[in-house]
């Protein structure tokens, strides 16, 4: 499956040895949206799938500020042993606000299951415990 077109480039970072060197937000509007499904870019290869239920901007910060540097799952610890030793220069996020949808008069947020589908389509390598073999780590 090829990114889907509806999702816009919303915030592009660099980095060095798993520390964040640069950072630049390209979508203001989007960045400061909420209920936003995401996709963390490396080139055309989609590294990780997320959603956020508040800011998006606030939940990449997160990402950013303490999940990369010190992180507490085993796919942030995949992350940054990937990042370790590299200069990555193209990371991008890719945002898509899906409207929600209204079911007996309640307005129902559909991004948690875009997100699910997503992940099962693309099959990220830092989401959950990775789907990619060992050989496509070093990419």
């Amino acid at each position: 499956m090829e990114i889907p077109d509806d999702f816009k480039p919303v915030y592009h970072y660099k980095m060095r040895n798993g520390e964040v060197t640069s950072e630049k937000t390209l979508d203001p509007t989007l960045w400061d949206e909420e209920g936003v499904v995401y996709l963390r870019v490396h080139g055309k290869d989609v590294l990780y799938v997320g959603k956020s239920d508040g800011k998006l901007s606030s939940r990449i910060r997160w990402h950013i500020r303490n999940g990369i540097p010190k992180p507490r799952t085993e796919p942030g610890r995949r992350y940054l042993e990937w990042a370790k030793g590299r200069e990555i220069t193209n990371i991008t996020i890719l945002a898509y606000k899906p409207e929600p949808i209204s079911l007996f008069g309640l307005q129902i947020g559909v991004h948690l299951g875009l997100e699910a589908a997503l992940i099962r389509e693309f099959k990220p390598r830092f989401n959950g415990k990775g789907r990619k073999t060992d050989s496509q780590e070093g990419d």
